[in-house]
């Protein structure tokens, strides 16, 4: 019974510290909205709390080029750089499409593509989860790791949960941006204007200039 108990006990304090890290990466994306950079590396130092991660990917998906790009790939301590591929391409392209999660236990035995980085020695197992607003798949999310099998349904429910913040912070930060280019764009289009007024009054005083 004593064991049991400790078991018990153990568990709760893991779950409560899950809750801790995932309400507290919530709050960080609320107040990252302005950098979607701090945004990825709230979603990358909570998973790594989590659960084993030797290497982490952020991808998302261009609905007007129609492509994937990665946004986040880190490796260790090795921050690699964006890189675009076609929008069916390997499991990044599979998920899109299906909107399901995906636990690959041995990618040496797996014939599934997915997209290399460099890393010193090969990832061999992954847990991916699709990044969903509504219905709508926007991206994924994967967590590897160079050992076999370092991933079961107890991870996937904890990075589907963090995906659930993430795919609404990543969308609010792109709204964000999208407002912010357009007020530039308006306010460009505005000084544009205020010139050609200006040119406008300067060309008639020189044609009342020269017939009078």
């Amino acid at each position: 019974i004593a064991l049991e108990n400790a078991r018990l006990y153990q568990q709760a304090v893991q779950a409560a510290d899950r809750r801790l890290i995932l309400h507290r990466v919530s709050q960080d994306m609320v107040t990252s909205i302005r950098e979607p950079e701090r945004t990825y590396l709230s979603i990358h130092q909570a998973t790594r709390e989590l659960m084993a991660c030797d290497s982490f990917v952020i991808a998302l998906h261009n609905e007007v080029t129609d492509e994937n790009t990665i946004v986040y790939a880190l490796e260790g301590n090795i921050r690699f750089p964006e890189q675009t591929v076609p929008a069916g391409r390997g499991l990044t392209g599979r998920m899109m499409t299906s909107g399901e999660s995906v636990i690959i236990d041995d990618l040496w035995e797996d014939k599934t593509e997915v997209i290399r980085m460099g890393e010193p020695q090969p990832v061999r197992s992954l847990v991916a989860v699709p990044l969903r607003l509504g219905e709508k798949t926007t991206g994924v999310i994967s967590a590897q790791s160079y050992k076999i099998q370092a991933f079961g349904k107890e991870e996937q429910a904890l990075l589907e949960m963090l995906a659930s913040y993430a795919a609404v912070a990543i969308e609010n930060a792109r709204l964000y941006h999208e407002a912010v280019r357009a007020t530039e764009r308006r306010s460009i289009l505005h000084e544009v204007s205020q010139e050609i007024v200006k040119v406008g009054l300067d060309l008639e005083r020189v044609y009342e200039a020269v017939h009078h």
